[in-house]
């Protein structure tokens, strides 16, 4: 062969290749499943709660990452436990993590707890199953990530930081895996059920900053299926109408996020009523319609990535919450993310088998 067919050749190869790779590449980023048929795939979902969100404990020294995991009582997680859920059934599992712990002085997140993070991640991941990875003590009454438009600049730089580390870690992994931009924000005043206008214009903003930096780091990050959740993760009609789709180069890969303790009175520990009644279960229903109508209305998936109802002795009644809400968030087209309980860590046996079988009746799942 002549060294001109030889180039020739060389060159066609070249570009053929090339135009292949870039094939595949588009072909695989396509198939990332957009955010309505991820949720549509989604069954019964669970928090390992307390754990990577724990931020430690007053007097305990804490030096390496399965101490600041276990500072807030629960054991270190484990393969066998994460396994006894896909078993059982449930295929989504929420890892709220708190981030400021492990940050140096620039922001940088530790190294030993950023691969903590992956492991557990990797637990989730190598099961099949759908993983949501958050920023999450951040937020809240004490945290520092607020929906403040005094402060945002500071706050966004540090936010879009933190963000970028995470981003960047896991680009590579695939379509089950799901980003949270954050847990429960609240304004400075820690403010719960309402805020103010300019309140929900800085909440608004970080969520767009969220989806344009998580995008910026390339990778299947260009298509990963981004949460964004209302202001405390509410509900309610003053919240949802100040909720903002943020802006997106690829549509349809956004889903929405509330929070359910609805009725409070039955759901939080401290008030008395251990009954469900039918007048509780109609609020359970307004507050389910008014969500999935209003996402409707935005055209995005909602999911609930936390509930539950705490125990008050009220097993019985506890599981009529627990089958009534699964089958009416299954039929608004809805996913619940139960809030921790359910198992005991240590020995990875059913604790509240009961409420277990009752999410996966709702749902019209027989027990596996």
């Amino acid at each position: 062969m002549t060294n001109m067919k030889l180039t020739n050749t060389l060159w066609k190869t070249g570009i053929a290749t090339i135009c292949l790779m870039a094939c595949l590449h588009s072909a695989s980023a396509q198939e990332f499943e957009k955010a309505r048929d991820a949720v549509r795939n989604m069954r019964i979902g669970w928090n390992l709660g307390n754990t990577l969100d724990a931020t430690g404990k007053r007097g305990r020294t804490l030096s390496h990452p399965t101490d600041w995991e276990t500072s807030w009582g629960q054991p270190v997680t484990t393969r066998e436990m994460i396994h006894e859920f896909k078993l059982r059934g449930f295929n989504v599992i929420r890892i709220p993590v708190t981030w400021y712990p492990h940050l140096n002085g620039n922001d940088s997140i530790d190294r030993k707890w950023m691969e903590r993070v992956a492991e557990i991640i990797d637990y989730v991941i190598d099961e099949g199953m759908y993983c949501i990875v958050n920023i999450h003590h951040d937020t809240g009454t004490h945290g520092w990530l607020n929906a403040d438009p005094e402060n945002y600049p500071a706050i966004s730089r540090r936010f879009k930081a933190i963000w970028h580390q995470i981003a960047v870690r896991f680009r590579n992994y695939g379509e089950r895996l799901l980003f949270e931009g954050f847990n429960e924000m609240l304004d400075k005043d820690g403010k719960w059920d309402h805020s103010s206008t300019g309140n929900y214009a800085a909440i608004n903003l970080l969520a767009q900053d969220f989806v344009d930096i998580v995008r910026s780091t390339g990778g299947n990050n260009e298509w990963r299926n981004l949460i964004v959740t209302t202001y405390s993760a509410n509900g309610g009609e003053t919240t949802l109408s100040n909720y903002r789709v943020p802006g997106d180069k690829h549509p349809g890969h956004i889903i929405g996020e509330i929070h359910f303790y609805d009725p409070q009175d039955f759901c939080f520990p401290e008030n008395k009523p251990t009954v469900y009644t039918e007048e509780f279960r109609e609020i359970s229903r307004k507050v389910i319609n008014r969500v999935a109508d209003h996402f409707d209305s935005l055209d995005i998936p909602v999911i609930i990535g936390e509930i539950a109802a705490f125990d008050k002795g009220n097993t019985a009644e506890r599981v009529k919450f627990s089958r009534f809400v699964a089958s009416e968030t299954k039929r608004r087209g809805m996913v619940i993310v139960w809030w921790m309980g359910l198992i005991d860590r240590k020995s990875c046996r059913w604790s509240e088998p009961e409420i277990v079988d009752a999410l996966f009746e709702g749902i019209g799942m027989k027990k596996q």
